[in-house]
C-alpha cells in the first residue's frame, strides 16, 4: 500500500508547472553588512524571457556598496 502511494505522490508531480509571483513593476530590496563595507541590493522585475518553452522572469540584480577604508560609493552589477 505504501508503494502505491507513493508512486502516486511522484506521478502527481510531474505535471506540475510554476507560478507568477512578482506583478510588473515590483522591486525589493536588503541591505547587508561586511568587515570593510555596507550597502544594499536591489532587486527590479525587468520583463519575461522564454526559456525553451516555459515563460520565466526576468530580474536584474543591482548592488550599491559603501566601502570604509576608502571612503568610497560603488555600485556594481
Amino acid at each position: 500500500m505504501k508503494n502505491y502511494l507513493l508512486v502516486a505522490l511522484l506521478l502527481s508531480t510531474l505535471n506540475g508547472s510554476g507560478q507568477f509571483w512578482c506583478p510588473n513593476g515590483s522591486q525589493w530590496h536588503y541591505s547587508f553588512i561586511s568587515m570593510t563595507s555596507t550597502g544594499y541590493v536591489l532587486l527590479d522585475y525587468v520583463g519575461d524571457s522564454l526559456v525553451g518553452d516555459q515563460v520565466a522572469q526576468k530580474l536584474q540584480k543591482r548592488r550599491f556598496e559603501y566601502y570604509f577604508l576608502t571612503s568610497s560609493l560603488s555600485r556594481v552589477i
